[in-house]
């Protein structure tokens, strides 16, 4: 729901990972580590916007991901957790971009009815819309959190602690990563 204004419901701008972020991990438990997932994300997807067709990564399914998958029962380290959620929300745009397509023949439902009613059940077209999107995005969320919070935390049984130890250089330099993320788009 946190997802849907940004492309649906409104521009409030909850669906921005440093709002999404704190959010569910005080709803998980754990609001510190749910803003630092959250800024860091929002600072990799921050000029990303759904413009047209371009179906940018979705921040707010990789803010939801990451801490779920972080705070949630698996207790993903959040080393791991960010990158898989920056993938997750990448691969969010796949299902997004389904579900746009999908809503196209809402427009010509819209038309037909026009046509043939003269007028158009916006009520309805707009609650089928929105109800597609926000299955297809929590469908996603918890298959995603779901299946790699099973597999990775029996996986992570078996992993060397030298590549635990680089994921946790990886998340003490992330902050810097993201910066430069940011002072490059804003040198553009």
């Amino acid at each position: 729901v946190l997802e849907a204004d940004a492309v649906l419901v409104g521009q409030w701008l909850v669906s921005r990972p440093l709002v999404v972020g704190p959010l569910m991990g005080w709803a998980a438990g754990d609001p510190a580590l749910g803003a630092a997932l959250g800024a860091l994300i929002e600072l990799f997807c921050l000029e990303e916007l759904p413009v047209g067709s371009v179906v940018p990564p979705n921040g707010a399914v990789a803010a939801g991901t990451a801490v779920l998958l972080s705070v949630g029962p698996s207790g993903i380290p959040p080393a791991l957790a960010l990158p898989l959620g920056l993938a997750l929300g990448a691969a969010h745009g796949r299902v997004e971009a389904r579900v746009r397509s999908w809503r196209a023949v809402l427009t010509a439902r819209a038309l037909e009815a026009v046509v043939t009613e003269n007028a158009v059940p916006w009520r309805r077209l707009w609650s089928l819309s929105v109800g597609v999107h926000l299955a297809a995005t929590a469908a996603f969320v918890y298959v995603s959190v779901a299946v790699l919070g099973l597999g990775l935390d029996r996986a992570l049984a078996w992993v060397p602690q030298s590549a635990m130890d680089g994921l946790d250089r990886a998340w003490r330099v992330a902050p810097f990563l993201a910066l430069g993320s940011l002072l490059q788009r804003l040198w553009r």
